[in-house]
């Protein structure tokens, strides 16, 4: 049994549902967090909520927060914090392909000393109580979206600690024709407005770690003698980027 799988959500509760009833593995404590004001998530939400759902006898428990759009690295912290680990954290838009959530379950027990599982990309991975000590929880001044990963990822190869993929694992991401993000692609608006903030958490990763993925030249975030899990809210850069 998988102790918690979260997801957050923003929009497309079509997409929502698609991914809850592709769970065809038991989870122990089923975390959600509705970060829009959508109405179908709000309606895929009271399905799960009372169960209506095929697949409602795999949850043990059911977690459902309603936020204002806490942003994908502060809601993955949130699941992180109030839920037992490991975490098997996905994106609203990933449809589980069938029998491939007990590979992530096989896969962490042959690896008990991994720090993070990546079964597709931080699109589907499973952080472990480990890793949270090594390696530390999401820097919150990526926001809303976008570099949380890669500068997570970055902090999980600095400590040394140990990441493994599944062999064998498959999901669909998103939908034809532009598969990938469904987040941001359904809705132009959202498009327009994440071009800005994409931008801006690029600038931030870059003075956080002296250039971009793949050219950083500091060790330690923005070359001081702290530890690699180290940052402090960015006032300026969170009012720059609260256009969600």
């Amino acid at each position: 049994m998988l102790k918690t799988l979260g997801v957050a959500v923003l929009n497309r509760g079509d997409l929502l549902l698609r991914c809850i009833a592709s769970i065809d593995h038991p989870v122990e404590h089923l975390f959600l967090i509705d970060n829009g004001n959508d109405g179908g998530v709000r309606h895929t939400l009271e399905q799960v909520r009372t169960r209506k759902i095929g697949n409602a006898a795999l949850f043990s428990r059911i977690t459902i927060e309603k936020h204002r759009n806490l942003g994908c690295g502060p809601s993955w912290n949130r699941i992180t914090k109030e839920s037992p680990g490991p975490w098997l954290i996905c994106g609203s838009d990933v449809q589980f392909s069938e029998k491939k959530l007990a590979l992530i379950e096989a896969r962490s027990l042959e690896h008990p000393d991994a720090s993070i599982i990546c079964a597709f990309g931080y699109n589907a991975f499973m952080l472990t109580e480990l890793g949270v000590r090594k390696v530390g929880m999401f820097d919150e001044n990526f926001y809303p979206a976008y570099f949380e990963d890669v500068d997570h990822f970055r902090r999980v190869a600095l400590s040394g600690a140990k990441a493994v993929d599944v062999p064998g694992f498959h999901c669909v991401h998103g939908e034809a024709p532009l598969w990938g993000s469904s987040t941001v692609s359904s809705d132009p608006s959202l498009k327009a407005r994440n071009g800005i903030t994409f931008a801006n958490n690029r600038d931030y990763y870059i003075r956080k770690w002296g250039g971009p993925p793949a050219q950083e030249k500091w060790r330690r975030p923005f070359n001081r003698d702290v530890p690699l899990d180290w940052w402090v809210l960015d006032a300026a850069l969170r009012k720059k980027n609260s256009l969600w």
